[in-house]
């Protein structure tokens, strides 16, 4: 019943195979996570997108700045990934997600610690291409897109449970990663961009695509969604409409 889902959710314990099944250990979660194919896809696209318009306008990039912001991106999305498990199986929205690593390991605190050490990684990373570079409002770009991926899941805003997922997604991947990538691989400044339209193009298509792509993710789940007071899009507006607005 809704007693022993709150429960679950609490406790982490895996509310699909129940405290007697079989749980997936930590830390081989984690790393095959980090080795994930969707991982990279999702971290790097938008830096792979980026360096390929610097060198566009360029026709130069820095090989150093493109591997260690991708060992960065990776390890933020992981955190990303991990935390936002972690963070709904306190409102019991993944009661019913088989995927999620917290019904998998049934080690809540466990999960959101590995969580925060991905993002400490991330961080560093970042910090060092920052400094070497000295893109420092570049920095402050990414800092912020990283902050809208704590609200967006993160207590006490849980932003994506008003609806405001897709609006975060959008400017996180779009205007801000994507254009810091460029920035950082072109040496510019914010106030060039301006200048160079690909760069406006390529992060506003970036932002949609990835905006787009977190819209349709909330099909499947529309119900425990629903269950959960998590508004979705779906929840408010029905697949219907939301398959309308995707398709227009």
């Amino acid at each position: 019943g809704a007693a022993g889902r709150s429960d679950a959710a609490k406790t982490g314990e895996d509310p699909i195979r129940g405290a007697s099944g079989k749980k997936e250990e930590v830390v081989p979660v984690v790393i095959n996570m980090f080795l994930s194919p969707l991982a990279f896809g999702v971290a790097c696209i938008p830096l792979i997108a980026a360096t390929s318009a610097a060198y566009a306008v360029t026709g130069t990039v820095s090989l150093y700045r493109l591997v260690v912001l991708a060992a960065s991106a990776i390890f933020i999305i992981l955190w990303l990934n991990l935390s936002n498990d972690a963070f709904d199986a306190v409102t019991g929205v993944d009661v019913q997600k088989v995927e999620s690593v917290v019904n998998r390991t049934g080690k809540r605190k466990a999960i959101l610690w590995a969580a925060n050490i991905c993002l400490a990684i991330g961080i560093l990373l970042m910090v060092a291409v920052v400094v070497t570079s000295r893109q420092y409002t570049s920095g402050l770009m990414l800092l912020a897109a990283v902050s809208m991926g704590y609200i967006y899941q993160g207590p006490p805003f849980r932003l994506s449970y008003k609806g405001l997922g897709e609006f975060l997604c959008f400017i996180a991947f779009g205007p801000l990663a994507t254009n810091a990538f460029f920035l950082m691989q072109t040496g510019l400044q914010p106030s060039d961009l301006m200048r160079y339209p690909l760069a406006i193009v390529t992060s506003t298509l970036l932002g949609l695509t990835t905006s787009t792509i977190l819209l349709n993710s909330h099909y499947h789940q529309i119900e425990s969604d629903a269950r959960s007071g998590k508004l979705s899009p779906a929840v408010r507006l029905g697949t219907k409409k939301v398959t309308s607005i995707v398709f227009a």
